[in-house]
């Protein structure tokens, strides 16, 4: 029987954005304490595509397809800003920073998609929604400390801008599920080809 690889495609942050998205939780008291599960600052990335459990031959795949989609990537800017928890306020399971991106950063999720799904991925089918899980939820809105960090969050005004970095490459990552967490590692980088930075 092969052994399987969990594994999922995304643009890594710099570990200034890193920094800043762990601060803003501990500023705004998203801690385990008061029912959240905080990712890990290092484990925060601009997920791509989710694979799931792969053969070593389809990662080979993988790898071989993300080396020719990068051939013509220009690197480009995102500006990390807003806050918001996925269903809803009402019933947050997950508590997320939005982005605002260029157009080429839908294009490179779309050809993402439909690269992989030609080698037995198949297609998220789904509206392309560019996010950074901040952490995730374990609690409800009857517990009084959830509640009111909640309410703190989702009447942010202005909405908060965590900074902006220089997409410049893909990774392709392992994701080994241990009891303390996921622990991440790098099977392939793909740095972008181009130089060209939207503004």
């Amino acid at each position: 029987m092969k052994t399987l690889i969990r594994s999922f495609i995304a643009i890594p942050l710099p570990a200034e954005i890193q920094t800043k998205l762990e601060e803003f939780a501990r500023i705004y008291h998203i801690t385990q304490r008061n029912g959240f599960r905080p990712v890990k600052s290092s484990n925060i990335h601009l997920t791509l595509k989710f694979l799931g459990d792969a053969t070593p031959e389809q990662i080979d795949s993988v790898k071989t397809c993300l080396v020719e989609i990068v051939r013509g990537q220009n690197q480009f800017r995102i500006e990390f800003k807003g806050i918001g928890a996925f269903p809803n306020w009402n019933q947050p399971r997950v508590i997320w920073i939005g982005m605002h991106a260029p157009f080429e950063l839908e294009k490179l999720f779309k050809i993402i998609d439909q690269s992989t799904e030609k080698i037995g991925f198949p297609s998220e089918g789904r509206k392309f929604s560019p996010h950074l899980t901040l952490a995730r939820v374990n609690s409800s809105m009857t517990d009084p400390s959830f509640s009111q960090v909640i309410q703190t969050l989702k009447s942010l005004e202005p909405q908060p801008k965590i900074g902006e970095m220089t997409a410049s490459q893909i990774h392709l990552y392992k994701s080994d599920l241990q009891p303390g967490g996921p622990v991440y590692s790098i099977l392939s980088s793909h740095p972008f080809k181009g130089t060209k930075v939207v503004c």
